[in-house]
């Protein structure tokens, strides 16, 4: 069974997972639009679409967002818009799909929410995906692995070993 797991947002990642190691893991595709006199990175639906269309899996598994303490009105709402966006596109998609919350992934893959214990844990569950995690902005990328990777654990429970 391959699973995959998003981390919805700008510097989000998608990843696809089996029960044994990552199969495809990368940050979700962005554009750079005019707002005004500046530019801004929004998502790129059809980047994402082509992603989604062209690999494999049985369910999808999605971050569920919420507000954030400190974070303000415009970007918190980009980041609840992006979000939707993605869960509105699996859906159209007829792909089955989950939200999970970012407290359970974590809970179960043994690790909190700093971005660097995310990559370590990721890391340490899948050696061969370090290569992909090197970076500190490969964040997304540990949480979207760690995402389906508690989907795997949801869906197969017998069979895989959760971290207490």
């Amino acid at each position: 069974m391959n699973v995959a797991g998003i981390d919805p947002g700008l510097t989000g990642a998608l990843a696809i997972i089996d029960e044994y190691r990552v199969l495809f893991v990368d940050d979700l595709p962005i554009h750079q639009i005019l707002a005004g006199k500046r530019t801004r990175a929004e998502l790129d639906l059809g980047g994402v679409r082509e992603l989604l269309t062209s690999l494999t899996y049985d369910h999808v598994f999605i971050e569920q967002v919420a507000a954030r303490p400190g974070q303000g009105v415009t970007s918190m709402f980009r980041f609840g818009l992006t979000a939707g966006q993605i869960i509105g596109l699996v859906a159209g998609l007829r792909v089955p799909y989950s939200l999970v919350l970012p407290q359970r992934w974590q809970r179960m893959a043994g690790c909190g929410p700093a971005p660097d214990e995310a990559r370590r844990r990721a890391g340490q569950l899948y050696p061969d995906a370090v290569q992909y995690l090197t970076r500190k902005r490969d964040a997304g990328r540990a949480d979207a692995i760690l995402i389906a990777r508690s989907g795997l654990v949801t869906l197969r429970p017998a069979q895989s070993q959760v971290v207490q």
